[in-house]
């Protein structure tokens, strides 16, 4: 069962609205609804992403995207704890230390939080976390950063973010104070809270918009010129020459989109130079809840998310348990080693179940776009776990 709302948004909010949000396939398989009605259409096929099929009103030709899909299109993200429970493994632990549950090296800022590296000025903090995927490493003490005097913008990759306030720096990391709130800056990506509204001059001038919808990102339009669209969203990723621009926020926002520029309000905010892919990480490490916890000396493992957002969702007892799931333009595969002896994986979807062999603790899990499952490793009893001497992901990471 998907753990709509924990590690993903709680598309299931969006059921009732119909064609209009596509990807709630995916739910209404989930709860055992292959067939629906709705009125105003013909009978249809309708798929999402090549993978989830409903019959609408009886079925017939197979369509995407029979009515236009909104552009409101928000659901709630809770945080994401999973260390709410000891996972019951032999060895030595190593106690306060930070664990990385996502499958990917973090890659925005957190204000209020200290990470394996920390800025700090004006009473203001913001954590960095350089960790593996399940690597874990020590809070660091925070470092004042220098006053640098006041500015009236900075930039996102080829971006311009129009934001004046006082600004103090250190190394890469800057912290910004404005009228409305404060943005913690490193290169190529920014979290800003609380947001307010915010203006970004584009590197682009035309281009493409797309919008997360249940499970996946999807092309809204073109804006090009004389355009004006509205969206209300989680998240919104902008492509166009150069490269592209994430735009995410858990608490969702409203976009205006222009061209050459875009209006943004929300209570936070992340800002990410890249793909649709680092835009929604972006958006889920807003909700990791960091905090030190005592972890096997060993380390748990090690994950490849391939252009996915997979993460750990809970380790307790004898089970780890990871959310696949891949909301990218891009098919993928994940991939897991586990650092213990694992008995037994087991995979569930919306699509179905089935068991995948993990030989050596190493087990891989198919991930097409708008894939989302659940991934339950049953570890084996009565062994030790295979001790790692020497580098890699997992060992004990102190700041320099």
């Amino acid at each position: 069962m998907i753990p709509w709302g924990t590690g993903i948004p709680d598309w299931t909010r969006l059921a009732d609205m119909g064609l209009e949000a596509p990807g709630i396939q995916a739910i209404l398989l989930s709860r055992g609804m292959g067939e629906a009605e709705y009125s105003g259409v013909e009978g249809l096929d309708w798929e999402c992403c090549g993978l989830y099929t409903v019959k609408v009103n009886g079925g017939g030709p197979r369509a995407e995207e029979p009515v236009p899909p909104t552009p409101r299109v928000a659901a709630p993200i809770g945080m994401l704890d999973p260390w709410r429970c000891p996972l019951d493994l032999p060895g030595d632990r190593v106690d306060g230390v930070l664990v990385n549950p996502l499958g990917w090296k973090p890659l925005t800022p957190r204000l209020g939080v200290q990470g394996t590296s920390c800025v700090e000025a004006d009473g203001l903090r913001a954590g960095l976390f350089h960790l593996e995927p399940l690597g874990m490493g020590a809070p660091s003490r925070c470092v004042a950063a220098r006053p640098e005097g006041r500015i009236g913008d900075f930039r996102v990759g080829q971006h311009r973010v129009v934001y004046g306030g006082r600004q103090w720096r250190h190394g890469v990391a800057s912290l910004i104070t404005g009228s409305t709130g404060v943005a913690a800056v490193t290169r190529g990506s920014t979290a800003i809270e609380p947001g307010g509204g915010l203006l970004v001059e584009l590197g682009f001038y035309d281009y493409e918009a797309y919008v997360l919808y249940p499970l996946h990102y999807r092309l809204l339009g073109r804006v090009r010129r004389g355009d004006r669209v509205e969206v209300e969203a989680l998240s919104i990723h902008l492509r166009g020459p150069g490269g592209g621009l994430g735009i995410s926020s858990p608490k969702g926002l409203r976009a205006t989109l222009y061209p050459g520029r875009v209006e943004v309000e929300a209570e936070s905010l992340t800002l990410v130079a890249g793909s649709e892919s680092l835009a929604y990480r972006a958006l889920l490490e807003q909700t990791v809840a960091w905090r030190p916890i005592e972890a096997p000396s060993t380390g748990l493992g090690h994950l490849r998310p391939g252009p996915g957002a997979p993460l750990l969702l809970e380790s307790c007892g004898g089970e780890i348990v990871f959310l696949v799931q891949n909301p990218s333009l891009r098919d993928g595969i994940f991939e897991a080693r586990i650092r213990a002896p694992v008995s037994r994986v087991d995979v569930g979807s919306p699509l179905g179940s089935m068991e995948v062999p993990a030989p050596g603790g190493l087990f891989r899990v198919p991930a097409p776009r708008g894939y989302v499952g659940v991934a339950r490793v049953r570890l084996g009893r009565g062994l030790l776990v295979r001790l790692r001497k020497s580098g890699g992901p997992g060992r004990l990471i102190r700041p320099v």
